[in-house]
Formats: structure tokens, sequence, C-alpha cells
């Protein structure tokens, strides 16, 4: 439902709009790694800006935005790229891309100012989960977030570190913290240097990361106005 109202300018501009069953691997056509990805996103939108224009609107909007992906199953490449994990990533390399369970993604924003601040950004899945924190310029399509990684098993050989979300809209750059991964990694070589069995602690990604409580994430994303 969107009204908008032309008694004053600029226009004001409402849109409460609810989203169902949009298939995740149509979203991302184009990444290699998603297409054998399965699940679907329900979603809930309530802004109010205003503006003579979609993107002005957008870009004074307040309000709230809530994500839920739930029940589906995604590539196990992209979770061990996320996670990089070079040993599991080396492993499917050999055999081939698996898919894993996919227990909930959960996305609450709240808008200010066009500008939607991650509440809770949550991707769980059964061999890695996923935290994110950050915002999103709705006036400047721009992208400021991060992610950072839990596995739920150990991994021998991992540089996990940061994954930092920037750029524009149309062209998002993601970059590795690689002050952190240098850190892991010059470690392993110190230590290798005294022993060669010393050098794979730094670089084993002990786990375990537990499992999100999916219930409530979704509780909170859907606490949303009606």
């Amino acid at each position: 439902m969107i009204s908008l109202d032309g008694h004053q300018d600029p226009i004001q501009a409402q849109a409460r709009v609810k989203t169902r069953k949009i298939q995740v691997a149509r979203l991302f056509p184009t990444v290699t790694l998603n297409r054998n990805s399965i699940g679907q996103i329900n979603g809930e939108f309530e802004l109010k800006g205003s503006g003579n224009s979609v993107r002005s609107m957008l870009a004074s909007a307040d309000g709230k935005v809530g994500l839920v992906v739930a029940r589906g199953e995604i590539s196990q490449m992209m979770m061990e790229t996320a996670g990089i994990h070079l040993w599991e990533m080396l492993q499917l390399k050999v055999t081939g891309d698996k898919l894993v369970k996919l227990r909930c993604g959960v996305a609450d924003f709240a808008v200010k100012q066009g500008v939607p601040q991650a509440n809770v950004l949550v991707f769980d899945t059964e061999v890695t989960t996923l935290f994110g924190t950050g915002s999103i310029d709705l006036g400047h399509e721009k992208l400021d977030l991060t992610l950072r990684q839990k596995t739920k098993n150990i991994s021998p050989l991992a540089l996990r570190s940061p994954i930092h979300i920037r750029g524009s809209f149309a062209r998002p750059e993601f970059r590795v913290d690689k002050a952190r991964m240098s850190t892991r990694a010059l470690g392993a070589i110190a230590l290798g240097m005294l022993n060669p069995i010393l050098a794979l602690p730094p670089l084993i990604d002990t786990g375990p990361g537990s499992d999100s409580d999916c219930r409530q994430l979704v509780r909170d994303a859907r606490a949303m106005p009606r």
C-alpha cells in the first residue's frame, strides 16, 4: 500500500509493503556461487518520506525494514569462502560444491533520514553463522556493512577475518580485514620457524559457533507497526 499526498511540496509519501516467497537465487542470477541456492525471502517495509522523486523520498525516509529467510539450502562453497576456510574450499574444489542447510536469515533495520541501521543482521547455516553490523545510505546509494563469521566446525586452515562491504549499490566491494588476516598468517610463520607443527594453531578455526535463536530473531524482525 503506497500513498502519495501532493497537497504539499515536496510530496509526502508513505509505503507499507509485504513481500512473500521471493526466490533467493533469482535476486543474484549473475553470482556463480549462488546459482544452486534454494530459499525464499519474506519481508515487511514501513517507510515515510518526502520528495518529488523516488530517490528523494527514500533519502528522507524514516521507518523500519524487516527481512526473513528460512527453510532453505545454500552453497557450501559460498559459506566456506565467507569464512575464508582454505582447507574446506580446496576440498570442495576437488569434490564439487554441495548444498548445506540454511537455518535462517534475519535482517532488521531501523531507518532514519534515509539511512537503514542494522539492529539485527544474521545469516545462520549448519556450517557457519554470519553476523552483520553497519548501515546503508539510500540517498547516496552506498553500503557500509561488516560481516563477522563464527564457524560451527573445526577448520584446520583458515584465515578468518571480518569482511567489509563498501561501495555503491551498482558496484559493491567486498574486502577482508587484511590487518587481521596478516596477523594470523604472520603468527603461523613465526611459530613455524620454531617448529613446523606450531605453524598450524594460529590457522585453525576452533569453532564451534552455536546455532542462532532463529525464532527470537524472526520475532524481532517482524515486530513492526501494523
